[in-house]
């Protein structure tokens, strides 16, 4: 699991390890990466990791990257310097504060092959609508989206409201798969919008 705008704790990596520690076969590999500029003090992210995950579980890589901005690491790059192997990542979050655009314009195609699941969240409805587009018009499958302030429902999970927009997607792949994957997110409550 990658989180790139981790802030001081990345709580959605700790989330996810604990997640797949639950949830993996044993012996199974747990790598996370997070990514953020703005901690200048790693203890706190440390005092996290230490308090919710067991000695050991995961291989950690903490960042401290402006990603997707001008000069600074490709996110592509990033995770190629850091994943421990030939895999893709099983999910990418990425809240970057704006920069999603600049990532998703200047890395869609790259990311296509480094990536299971992107969650990205976005900053404005324009930016929202851009990497929409951009996603929809290079074969990802969008499984859901909600705009910035705005009131989002998921399935069954009722209702709520969203400061933040909000995309999960899925890189291109070939009938079979997104056949598969239409049925998951189907089971799980929401309506997937599955390109043919």
């Amino acid at each position: 699991f990658a989180e790139i705008g981790s802030g001081p704790h990345g709580l959605w990596a700790i989330r996810a390890a604990v997640a797949w520690h639950r949830l993996s076969p044993a012996g199974g590999r747990c790598e996370l990466l997070l990514a953020e500029p703005e901690v200048m003090n790693h203890t706190q992210q440390a005092e996290q990791l230490a308090l919710n995950l067991p000695d050991g579980l995961c291989q950690i890589t903490a960042a401290e990257e402006y990603v997707g901005t001008d000069g600074g690491p490709s996110l592509h790059q990033l995770l190629d310097s850091t994943g421990g192997s030939s895999e893709p990542w099983d999910m990418v979050d990425v809240d970057a504060q704006g920069a999603e655009l600049n990532i998703l314009r200047r890395e869609h195609q790259q990311l296509a092959t480094r990536v299971r699941i992107a969650h990205i969240s976005t900053h404005s409805r324009d930016i929202h609508a851009q990497i929409l587009a951009i996603l929809r018009g290079s074969g990802w499958a969008v499984t859901m989206e909600f705009t910035s302030v705005s009131r989002a429902e998921i399935g069954n999970l009722g209702p709520f409201a969203a400061l933040d927009g909000h995309i999960t997607a899925l890189p291109p792949s070939g009938p079979q798969q997104r056949r598969s994957l239409a049925e998951e997110a189907e089971d799980l409550g929401g309506a997937a919008q599955i390109p043919g």
